[in-house]
């Protein structure tokens, strides 16, 4: 996996991103994660970030790098990951589930309430939702 810098002219990362966001050892990847969207097919509106979303406002005391995380969008690195999400904070039991390549963009594991969480830092004028299937009941 080849590691793209922030300042590589290939990825335009947005504005509210502070500097070195996305962090040293992202990644790209090319292989499936999953993520919860509310529409079938999903929209633009799915693949925001909680700082998109106005969910989340960086503090004095936040931890180092909570700031850059609430950038990128939660994804499963497996579909049996997502699922387990879904035990444990059931508001995602009224969502439904996606998969699709985390491309263009970087990705990394953050840890979080299952193993397999991982942050995906898009880049400004990525299109995600477009490569993006829901999966339906029971698959």
């Amino acid at each position: 996996m080849r590691r793209l810098a922030r300042s590589d002219p290939q990825l335009h990362w947005a504005t509210h991103f502070p500097d070195a966001c996305p962090p040293e050892g992202a990644h790209l990847r090319s292989t499936t994660v999953y993520v919860f969207v509310r529409t079938d097919p999903p929209t633009p509106l799915d693949f925001r970030s909680q700082v998109e979303r106005g969910r989340f406002e960086p503090r004095a005391a936040d931890e180092p790098g909570k700031f850059c995380q609430a950038c990128g969008l939660s994804v499963s690195d497996t579909l049996a990951d997502a699922r387990k999400l879904c035990d444990v904070i059931p508001f995602f039991r009224k969502l439904k589930i996606a998969e699709g390549h985390p491309k263009p963009g970087l990705v990394l594991a953050t840890g979080g309430p299952t193993p397999g969480h991982l942050t995906w830092w898009i880049p400004k004028g990525a299109r995600p939702w477009d490569s993006f299937n829901v999966l339906k009941e029971g698959a």
